[in-house]
């Protein structure tokens, strides 16, 4: 076995090597306790992601920064889960400082702080966003309205070189009456990629001249002709959830037109809507937003520089009824794309799905005929929209 000085010989640089290979925290702090000289390189590792989910945790890291403030430099990842017992009175004094000393944070994603409100509050169960925290983030994600009350829009404003951003606003926001976003219009110059509400893209993001992967949660017809208008251009990724299409849908040659250097588009369907099943147990592809199956009346005149990789996203995994009947959707899924791809070909280099029953399975009609293949699994992670 190799002694503690014959292993404290390695180039630090190794050591760094090695350790950025260890993701688990307590694999981390096991190697910590091995030799001591792997400490102090071990350690800049072990705090690089804290996750904080009570105040308990909060004020336990707070003291530990305090005894060894260069640890502070080492945090780049920052979550904060819900917490129901801080309000604007009962905020730890710590808070603050604490969150001032991570100068190095670069992703930050921030649950509800929110204690229950006394009758006729409004806002005081939530912690105030102060713009000079963390002045390197990169990527933000909140379940906090994005609200002057609040002071997010601050916040935001001091962050212009914020790449992502995702706000997925709970259901607390509307106990404590607050709208969902009441701020004015925040201009995001660097903003690469955006998870929101259409009402927050339409009113709130202003300058995102370098948005290319956008992803709306909730989806209907003036949002999507709102897209196409502000970023028809400039969108490389889009993915829709939960649409809400009652006019006349899309057909491709419009997806075509209106989107013009889309790379990717993914529709997440529903039960009840998307796939529907007919009487006799078999599926059929609902024709909203897009209606896959029309013939192309026009095709765009400009050729596209990149054809289009289309993935029906049918995320109920947990379904009996569809695993029961797995035969039908495997058989309904493989006729189906290559009934889409026979007219689309041209334009749509393949058709993935991401269903119970075919999980990140692909159809792609090329010269040489049908070919059938298992997507990467890297390739078929919930997030893959903000990578295509």
């Amino acid at each position: 076995m190799q002694s503690h000085s014959e292993g404290s010989r390695l180039p630090i640089e190794v050591w760094r090597a090695i350790f950025e290979q260890v993701l688990n925290q307590r694999d981390l702090a096991a190697l910590m306790r091995v030799c001591s000289s792997f400490t102090p390189h071990a350690k800049a590792f072990l705090y690089r992601a804290i996750v904080l989910q009570s105040p308990t945790q909060a004020k336990l890291l707070f003291n530990i920064l305090r005894r060894f403030p260069e640890l502070a430099l080492t945090v780049k990842w920052l979550t904060i889960n819900v917490v129901t017992m801080w309000d604007e009175f009962r905020i730890p004094l710590f808070i603050p400082s604490l969150f001032e000393t991570l100068i190095n944070v670069r992703h930050f994603s921030l649950g509800f702080f929110v204690s229950p409100p006394e009758p006729g509050t409004a806002a005081g169960g939530l912690l105030r966003m102060d713009p000079r925290w963390f002045p390197r983030l990169r990527t933000f994600a909140t379940e906090l309205p994005i609200a002057s009350d609040i002071h997010m829009d601050r916040f935001l404003k001091g962050h212009p070189k914020l790449q992502e951003l995702h706000v997925s606003p709970s259901n607390a926001a509307h106990v404590m009456g607050l709208p969902e976003y009441t701020a004015p219009a925040v201009p995001f110059p660097s903003l690469r990629a955006l998870s929101c509400r259409p009402f927050l893209l339409m009113h709130t993001i202003s300058g995102a001249i370098n948005l290319t992967h956008l992803h709306l949660p909730y989806c209907n017809e003036s949002s999507l002709y709102s897209v196409a208008e502000m970023l028809g251009s400039q969108l490389v990724s889009l993915r829709l959830s939960k649409v809400r299409f009652v006019g006349e849908p899309w057909s491709s040659a419009a997806l075509l037109v209106k989107l013009s250097v889309l790379r990717f588009l993914q529709v997440d369907m529903e039960p009840e809507r998307g796939v529907y099943v007919s009487n006799d147990s078999t599926p059929y592809l609902a024709t909203k937003p897009f209606d896959w199956y029309r013939a192309p009346d026009t095709l765009p005149r400009e050729p596209r520089a990149h054809q289009l990789r289309v993935v029906w996203a049918y995320l109920e995994e947990g379904d009996p009824e569809t695993q029961a009947k797995s035969s039908a959707w495997r058989e309904f899924l493989y006729w189906t794309s290559l009934e889409v791809l026979k007219t689309w070909s041209a334009f749509f280099s393949t058709i993935e799905f991401r269903h119970p029953v075919l999980w990140g399975v692909s159809v792609t009609l090329g010269t040489d005929g049908v070919e059938v293949a298992q997507v990467p699994k890297e390739e078929v992670r919930r997030d893959s929209w903000m990578y295509a």
